[in-house]
Protein backbone atom coordinates (compact mmCIF):
# COMPACT_ATOMS: atom_id res chain seq x y z
CA UNK A 1 0.00 0.00 0.00
CA UNK A 2 1.24 3.64 -0.97
CA UNK A 3 1.19 6.18 1.22
CA UNK A 4 -0.27 9.28 0.85
CA UNK A 5 1.48 11.98 -1.14
CA UNK A 6 2.73 15.12 0.96
CA UNK A 7 1.70 18.64 0.14
CA UNK A 8 4.99 20.79 0.29
CA UNK A 9 2.37 23.70 1.91
CA UNK A 10 1.25 21.40 4.44
CA UNK A 11 5.15 20.75 5.32
CA UNK A 12 5.90 24.48 4.83
CA UNK A 13 3.01 25.14 7.00
CA UNK A 14 4.17 22.34 9.84
CA UNK A 15 8.01 23.57 9.74
CA UNK A 16 7.36 26.86 10.31
CA UNK A 17 4.12 26.21 13.17
CA UNK A 18 6.88 24.14 14.73
CA UNK A 19 8.89 27.19 15.14
CA UNK A 20 11.89 26.14 12.74
CA UNK A 21 14.17 28.91 11.59
CA UNK A 22 13.93 29.40 7.93
CA UNK A 23 17.69 28.34 6.99
CA UNK A 24 16.94 24.89 8.40
CA UNK A 25 13.22 24.80 6.65
CA UNK A 26 15.08 25.68 3.21
CA UNK A 27 17.84 22.86 3.69
CA UNK A 28 14.70 20.52 4.42
CA UNK A 29 12.80 21.39 1.63
CA UNK A 30 15.94 20.58 -0.88
CA UNK A 31 16.54 17.58 1.19
CA UNK A 32 12.84 16.55 0.30
CA UNK A 33 12.89 17.55 -3.43
CA UNK A 34 16.17 15.75 -3.92
CA UNK A 35 15.01 12.78 -2.14
CA UNK A 36 17.89 12.98 0.67
CA UNK A 37 15.89 10.77 2.78
CA UNK A 38 18.59 10.63 6.12
CA UNK A 39 19.13 14.39 5.44
CA UNK A 40 15.12 14.99 5.78
CA UNK A 41 15.02 12.59 9.13
CA UNK A 42 18.05 14.22 10.68
CA UNK A 43 16.83 17.72 10.38
CA UNK A 44 13.74 16.72 11.89
CA UNK A 45 15.24 15.01 14.59
CA UNK A 46 17.45 17.75 14.95
CA UNK A 47 14.64 20.04 15.70
CA UNK A 48 12.19 17.68 17.65
CA UNK A 49 15.19 17.56 19.86
CA UNK A 50 15.81 21.77 20.45
CA UNK A 51 12.10 21.77 21.15
CA UNK A 52 12.37 19.10 23.69
CA UNK A 53 14.88 20.79 25.28
CA UNK A 54 12.77 24.06 25.73
CA UNK A 55 10.60 21.49 27.10
CA UNK A 56 12.44 20.48 29.18
CA UNK A 57 14.00 23.89 30.67
CA UNK A 58 9.98 25.40 30.73
CA UNK A 59 9.44 22.29 33.00
CA UNK A 60 12.32 22.91 35.40
CA UNK A 61 11.09 26.49 35.95
CA UNK A 62 7.66 25.23 36.21
CA UNK A 63 9.00 23.23 39.49
CA UNK A 64 10.50 25.53 40.86
CA UNK A 65 7.55 28.13 41.00
CA UNK A 66 5.88 24.96 42.05
CA UNK A 67 8.39 24.34 44.87
CA UNK A 68 8.22 28.68 46.23
CA UNK A 69 4.21 28.71 46.22
CA UNK A 70 4.23 25.04 48.27
CA UNK A 71 6.85 26.73 50.85
CA UNK A 72 4.72 29.79 50.72
CA UNK A 73 1.58 28.03 51.59
CA UNK A 74 2.66 26.23 54.34
CA UNK A 75 5.14 28.76 55.71
CA UNK A 76 2.60 31.29 55.19
CA UNK A 77 -0.69 29.92 54.92
CA UNK A 78 -0.59 31.41 51.49
CA UNK A 79 -4.49 31.05 49.84
CA UNK A 80 -3.46 30.04 46.02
Amino acid sequence: MNSPIVDEQEILLALEESGMESEMIEQFMESFRSGQTDKEKWILLSHRSKLLSDVHAKQDKLYCMDFLIRKLKSNKGLEL
